[in-house]
């Protein structure tokens, strides 16, 4: 697959590329047990929980106990979008409809409150998820690659979403010291150039 660079810059002397990332990780692939997004058994993106799908597991009373449950949405048209509510695009009745259920755990989050270890009730964590999710199937997740002047790797990392994010992560881990050019630190070679 072809090397899709978005931003190409020059930051405190290094060569900074961002770069899409092709290998991205699903958003559920990230191990925290206290969320579960669970669709219907469908073609199009299929996420299924214990090997249930979301209409088997929206009526399990366990689940009922342990999660809150928002419906999930998709609008699916040359791609998937997600969405917890029906308007705009979501509200079309041919490409449009429920999709599955995002379960938070209520041990973790609660419901309208800003209680909670992280200080986001259950419902805004909920868009935030569902938006992360959107980032990955647009395919707006992102890796860093920075040079110096000889064209030498420096760093590298993958798997930011959102190419603002991935921006301003590659420009923290830019070295603090000035490049050097072609050994010589930058404020050598500015000085031999004057002379």
């Amino acid at each position: 697959m072809q090397e899709y660079i978005a931003e190409n810059f020059k930051h405190n002397g290094y060569t900074v590329k961002l770069i899409a990332d092709h290998d991205a990780t699903a958003p559920d692939e990230f191990g925290d047990d206290g969320i579960i997004l669970v669709t219907t058994k469908n073609r199009y993106f299929e996420r299924l929980h214990d090997g249930k799908s979301a209409p088997e597991l929206d009526d399990d009373p366990e689940m009922k106990r342990k999660y809150w449950a928002f419906p999930v949405y998709a609008y699916i048209h040359s791609g998937v979008a997600l969405s917890l509510g029906r308007g705009g695009q979501f509200a079309d009745p041919w490409d449009s409809g429920r999709i599955g259920t995002l379960f938070l755990a209520k041990s973790e989050w609660r419901y309208r409150t800003r209680e909670t270890k992280k200080n986001w009730s259950a419902e805004h964590y909920a868009k935030v998820h569902i938006e992360t999710w959107n980032q990955y199937l647009s395919g707006d997740v992102w890796g860093f690659e920075i040079t110096d002047a000889d064209g030498k790797d420096i760093d590298s990392c993958w798997g930011f979403y959102g190419l603002d994010y991935a921006r301003s992560e590659a420009i923290s881990n830019v070295p603090d010291e000035p490049c050097p050019i072609n050994g010589v630190g930058e404020d050598i070679a500015a000085e031999e150039t004057l002379a």
